[in-house]
């Protein structure tokens, strides 16, 4: 591969990538009923964390700065999300 000649050495290694690429035939996984049950569980878990932590948020924003009722209140939030209570 000439070196000195850049567009050349340019097509010459594209041309090398493309029919590596060709021969590799990629094919998108499977993924079987057990897998898809425990990605919609995940999502579902995920979506209620985030409901709680729009709520959270939205309660710290209107509470005082330095408000203890407001400190406890995330920290309830917080144990609640990681106890998987949420």
């Amino acid at each position: 591969m000439p070196a000195d000649n850049k567009w050349y050495t340019r097509a010459v290694v594209a041309a090398a990538v493309i029919d590596a690429l060709g021969e590799l035939d990629p094919q998108y996984p499977t993924v079987d009923k057990d897998k898809l049950k425990e990605l919609a569980a995940t999502r579902s878990a995920l979506a209620q964390g985030s409901e709680v932590a729009a709520a959270t948020a939205s309660s710290s924003r209107d509470a005082k700065p330095g408000s203890s009722r407001n400190a406890r209140s995330n920290r309830s939030a917080a144990a609640a999300v990681t106890a998987g209570e949420a």
